[in-house]
């Protein structure tokens, strides 16, 4: 049971940081080196990129610490694992709450392709961080105030259950699978749209397809692959013990969004992004 957490959380670092820096390379041929030209109507998707890079940067802290205290409980300190793990709630739900606002904006532009182009300038992407720090704000309103939570962790306590009371694990678990489901149902009906669209007008779809809605389809395969899967899976045997399959899953969700980083380079990069930055008719 140790081998196997140990080599979860090991496995888990190796990976965030791989995909922290696969994101700070993205960035960086955007802002820095201009090898990808900077769209504006891309902002949202820069912003998710900043995200990741906070996000795998703070899991790898807190995976870091487990694995030491899993070794060596005698490094252990009072309450750490529960400071070190706020930031992660805070910012992977403003990743999931972004990732949600990424589809639905593809799915707009798809469906009501000329109202979306008519006002989607409208909407700042200032608009678009705000409720992305309210959600976060929401998140510690729940911890602390709604779910009660205390600065109070048992010194051995080396897992996300165990730093969290039973109300606010709940509700983080229900938020995850529900913004996922909305998000899979949302795919659906974006792929239904795109599917008819392939039928009607084949060489404008295939040729067409913008970078933006690529990239929110991929995130949406790699969230069903790597996300609602393995955790499906787990429902099933409740009887599994967390401590082994609470590092699994957080291993199986770094490899998904490395490998969709991976595939998010390619995208980027394949396609020289030094035209005018135009909309095209399926962005």
């Amino acid at each position: 049971m140790l081998l196997v957490k140990t080599a979860s959380l090991v496995l888990t670092i190796i990976f965030s940081q791989s995909l922290c820096c696969t994101m700070i390379y993205l960035l960086y041929a955007v802002f820095c080196s201009k090898r990808i030209a900077f769209r504006p109507s891309l902002s949202i998707f820069y912003c998710r990129f900043i995200i990741d890079v906070f996000l795998t940067l703070s899991v790898s802290i807190n995976k870091a610490y487990f694995l030491v205290i899993s070794l060596f409980n005698q490094y252990a300190v009072k309450n750490l694992a529960l400071i070190l793990i706020i930031p992660s709630l805070m910012i992977a739900t403003m990743r999931y709450t972004l990732g949600f606002l990424i589809t639905f904006d593809r799915l707009l532009a798809i469906y009501f392709p000329i109202s979306y182009h008519l006002h989607r300038q409208k909407v700042s992407i200032y608009f678009i961080i705000f409720i992305l720090i309210f959600s976060a704000a929401f998140n510690q309103y729940v911890l602390f105030g709604y779910c009660g939570n205390s600065i109070d962790v048992p010194l051995e306590c080396d897992d996300f259950k165990c730093t969290v009371n039973s109300c606010y694990y709940n509700y983080y678990l229900t938020q995850e699978q529900i913004v996922h489901f909305v998000i899979g149902a949302m795919t659906v009906i974006l792929c239904a749209r795109l599917f008819i669209m392939y039928l009607t007008a084949k060489s404008e779809v295939t040729k067409f397809l913008s970078q933006a809605t690529r990239v929110a389809l991929l995130d949406s395969l790699t969230i069903f692959t790597f996300f609602i899967l393995p955790s499906f899976a787990y429902a099933q045997f409740p009887a599994t013990d967390f401590e082994i399959f609470g590092p699994l899953l957080a291993l199986f969700k770094r490899v998904g969004a490395l490998i969709e980083a991976v595939f998010i380079c390619r995208i980027f990069l394949r396609e020289k992004n030094t035209a005018p930055n135009t909309i095209s008719p399926m962005s």
